[in-house]
């Protein structure tokens, strides 16, 4: 699954765990006397350890206790950090002191919007659809007569250039938007059988009805939307790249107050929020509503369909609209994204009748399809670098989700209010996880997990030959080391800190082979946070602290109040 390109040698003796790359790894102590365990000195009356890493290109020393620690260098210059966990359900804090100089606790912001330019400023669907899509559903509280409905549901046969009014959901309220079918493929074959697929475009999008937008869609926009997402053959579209790893999108197990067993999917184009704005907002989603039947949802449009904003797929960046403009790349991805979350419903709350999963835990999922399949769709992705690209990247990247994750990266990873930075750190940490415990295999795994939320995850990771062992907590730790590790690109593929192979991370999975490219969070404005004071540090999330960059010779840090922390010492060259 991965490329490895160096060599991690572990160890742990006493209690101190360490990791380098360029040396064998050791547990020093300075001593009058030698042992089997090293050397140790007493310095008014308190124990000095010693992290040597003279000769590592990296290294990571966990400790387990406070910490008076000599960090040796060498000469060659090094960037030092200290790595604070919370794995607690209390903001925490921790203390730290180097050379001499004692810095102080200090609060931070909960979040820090961007100030710099061509931020991805798109969020997948508002709110009040994401409650709606993970709520727990009781069908016991439906009524008998609704449940046992017998439903009088047409089996779908559009054609184009039908009309029909859908409802779509503006601030809450259900809208009605008339629309018409400008592309309608029957019978395409895929991995899950013959599927179909109808796109319709609200009247007042399309480009010669009467288009009251800014930007109008046209027939080439329809015919490439649909390319990107049913294509006659297997394994060239968004919906055999999809459903090979998660499953199918609708079934025989719908049943009750659920529309009947369907092979169509409906894609509705149309200015989502109606305020006809081409850059940014909601590009667009899937919501579950339009899953039950009439009689239990009256505004349900009874389709498995997407919305997709009309306005920003039609807004160009040259003088005539191409499939590589930004805004259609992120439809095209955004597809990819909605997909996971319409087969997540139907796999994960109706299949297993497993219910009330962390709106988090389905964001990453999605995020991390958009990761999966970006080179295959020849988009940019969440890491904004070209697709034929298997490095990190050039420096100086403003796009994509890590721009944001850099500048808010102490933000509690199991927390969810639907923010743009809510996004970006689902979407590091579901890049951390692709690439360090099985790819593909552990999407599909947690989806169809017989438990939810972290504990799904957990599950996923634990059928991994590296994850056996893991906790919840240790994965959020190792990722906050993987960032800061990030800009080597030979960190050793069974770390468990791997973001930047150099090159392309492969992930083969039901005989399709999948490239996640390398991340180095340290080529992206802003880079990564790092506090030259203490924080409080918020549950379920890290704190990165900055010894020192470009460092020679030996460092003294001494690490205390670590009570409840998870705690590392990085070493960079």
């Amino acid at each position: 699954m991965r490329m490895n390109k160096g060599v991690i040698i572990l160890s742990t003796i006493a209690i101190l765990g360490l990791v380098g790359c360029g040396s064998s790894a050791s547990t020093e102590s300075i001593t009058t006397t030698t042992n089997s365990s090293g050397t140790e000195t007493v310095v008014a009356g308190v124990s000095v350890e010693v992290m040597d890493a003279s000769s590592d290109n990296y290294k990571v020393l966990k400790l387990d206790k406070d910490t008076k620690l000599q960090v040796k260098l060498g000469s060659e210059e090094k960037d030092v950090y200290v790595l604070f966990s919370n794995p607690n359900s209390a903001t925490q804090s921790a203390t730290v002191t180097h050379n001499q100089k004692k810095v102080d606790i200090v609060k931070f912001a909960k979040k820090e919007q961007a100030s710099y330019q061509a931020q991805h400023y798109y969020k997948h669907a508002p709110s009040f659809v994401q409650s709606f899509n993970n709520q727990v559903l009781d069908f016991k509280n439906y009524k008998k007569e609704d449940v046992n409905l017998k439903k009088v549901y047409n089996k779908i046969s559009d054609k184009p250039n039908d009309t029909q009014v859908f409802y779509m959901d503006v601030n809450s309220k259900a809208t009605p938007v008339s629309a018409t079918a400008r592309k309608v493929l029957s019978n395409i074959n895929t991995s899950m059988g013959t599927k179909s697929l109808t796109i319709w475009v609200e009247d007042d999008s399309y480009e010669g009805s009467g288009c009251s937008k800014v930007h109008c869609v046209n027939d080439v926009m329809v015919d490439t939307l649909a390319n990107k997402f049913l294509k006659e053959g297997l394994n060239n579209d968004i919906y055999d790249w999809v459903t090979t790893v998660f499953g199918e999108e609708w079934g025989t197990s719908a049943s009750g107050p659920l529309i009947e067993p369907s092979d169509h999917i409906s894609i509705l184009l149309t200015d989502v929020a109606q305020d006809n704005s081409d850059n940014g907002g909601v590009i667009g989603y899937f919501h579950s509503k339009n899953n039950f039947t009439k009689s239990i949802y009256p505004d349900s449009n009874e389709r498995i369909m997407f919305y997709i904003d009309s306005v920003m797929y039609a807004n160009s960046t040259s003088n005539s609209w191409n499939e590589n403009d930004f805004w259609a790349q992120q439809v095209f991805s955004t597809l990819a994204h909605e997909f996971q979350h319409m087969i997540f419903f139907y796999q994960k709350n109706i299949k297993q009748n497993l219910q009330g999963t962390d709106t988090w835990i389905n964001e990453m999922l999605s995020e991390s399809t958009e990761d999966l399949v970006a080179v295959k769709l020849n988009t940019d992705g969440p890491r904004n670098v070209t697709a034929s690209r298997g490095d990190a990247g050039d420096k100086n990247n403003y796009n994509g989700r890590y721009p944001l994750f850099n500048k808010n990266n102490t933000l509690s990873l199991a927390s969810w209010d639907n923010s743009l930075e809510d996004y970006s750190t689902v979407s590091s940490f579901g890049a951390y996880i692709q690439r360090n415990y099985g790819g593909a295999q552990i999407l599909h795994d947690i989806v169809h997990s017989k438990l939810i939320n972290k504990e799904a995850l957990m599950d996923a990771v634990h059928k991994q030959s590296n994850g056996a062992s893991k906790t919840f907590d240790d994965l959020i730790h190792e990722w906050g080391v993987a960032v800061l590790l990030s800009k080597r690109d030979d960190v050793s593929s069974d770390s468990g800190y791997l973001y930047n192979a150099g090159d392309f991370i492969s992930s083969e999975y039901n005989g399709i082979n999948y490239n996640l490219g390398s991340i180095n969070f340290f080529n992206y404005t802003p880079s990564p946070t790092m506090h030259t004071t203490m924080g409080q540090i918020s549950p379920k999330s890290n704190y990165y602290y900055k010894v020192g960059e470009n460092l020679t010779g030996d460092i003294d840090v001494d690490i205390v109040d670590t009570t409840g922390l998870n705690v590392s010492v990085v070493v960079v060259k």
